[in-house]
């Protein structure tokens, strides 16, 4: 989870035995620096299919746009006391972004058009849940974390109509060591062709929920469960279906093989990793490039808030 020390600062106990950081990753360079005195802390971040890429600052609610180098403005949210959260693209560069505003009205998912005009198109209520990530699938859908109930929730991108699609207790976070006064479980998500992929923030588990011919969810699997995910917070997948992890308290991002079995840190604090939040995989001939947020919520005037890029062996999954 993004805002508002969302992970437990527990020890990291490796029960699932990660390599060490792999010889064929990359380095990671920084391509955007951001400013934590004037409260810049960027979170999410998606591509289009122009490889355009935009990162949106979670405290301000600026989305800027990266387009051959070059950073523009591209919209700016009212985020009020809250956050811009998960970000994804329909491929042409139409945004939809989640806003966690803790505001009756104005809390939920927004469509963010190629001129920068900002729409809501479903509203979360303010005082009982807290939505968080968002992506678009194959089937017109959009689907939507909610982190306090242990959900998910689906929107028709053509319609605007949303319904609760999903609930289940592998989704929900942990209550009793929450430093909030709710549990804070379901966070990133990832499209795996006929199913998703969904990160329990406070219970360190991945989860897959099939996605059957009617579009109903199936019954849910646990990939992999294990301390050095407490804190799982933006995934992502690869051509061969590897997940990424961003890990926000042990500062690292993980690569998990399908089946749960293989674990690898591609990249951690040494790195410059500072409470990595969200991930995205470039498009075209930028398709092996890992993007990754910094939001740095922790770290105050000695944080690294920043987008970065590391180069992985496999280019990201199709998106549409």
């Amino acid at each position: 989870m993004r805002p508002l020390a969302l992970v437990l600062a527990l020890p990291v106990l490796f029960t699932a035995t990660p390599s060490a950081v792999a010889d064929c990753f990359g380095e990671v360079s920084v391509v955007i620096d951001f400013d934590e005195s004037i409260g810049e802390l960027p979170e999410g971040v998606a591509v289009d299919v122009y490889g355009d890429v935009y990162v949106g600052v979670a405290t301000t609610g600026e989305i800027l746009k990266i387009d051959g180098g070059q950073v523009t403005p591209y919209a700016s949210l009212d985020v009020g006391a809250g956050y811009a959260l998960g970000m994804a693209t329909d491929g042409p560069g139409t945004l939809f972004v989640v806003m966690a505003t803790f505001t009756p009205g104005t809390q939920g998912v927004y469509r963010v058009t190629q001129g920068g005009d900002a729409t809501m198109i479903a509203e979360f209520d303010a005082a009982t849940t807290l939505p968080d990530d968002v992506i678009l699938g194959h089937d017109g859908y959009l689907y939507v974390t909610e982190a306090i109930g242990g959900a998910i929730h689906r929107i028709d991108a053509n319609t605007y109509e949303s319904e609760l699609w999903f609930q289940d207790e592998l989704l929900v976070g942990d209550l009793e060591n929450s430093p909030l006064p709710f549990p804070v479980g379901a966070n990133g998500l990832a499209l795996d062709w006929h199913s998703l992929v969904v990160s329990n923030t406070q219970m360190g588990r991945l989860v897959r929920i099939p996605i059957d011919c009617d579009g109903d969810p199936g019954d849910p699997e646990v990939i992999l469960e294990d301390p050095i995910l407490h804190g799982a917070d933006g995934v992502v997948l690869d051509s061969q279906r590897n997940i990424y992890v961003a890990v926000n308290d042990p500062n690292v991002v993980l690569r998990v093989s399908p089946d749960g079995e293989d674990v690898d840190i591609i990249a951690d604090e040494s790195d410059g990793l500072d409470f990595p939040a969200s991930l995205a995989f470039g498009r075209g001939y930028d398709r092996k490039s890992l993007y990754i947020t910094n939001f740095a919520f922790y770290s105050g005037a000695s944080g690294n808030p920043a987008l970065l890029k590391t180069k992985v062996p496999n280019s990201g999954k199709w998106l549409p």
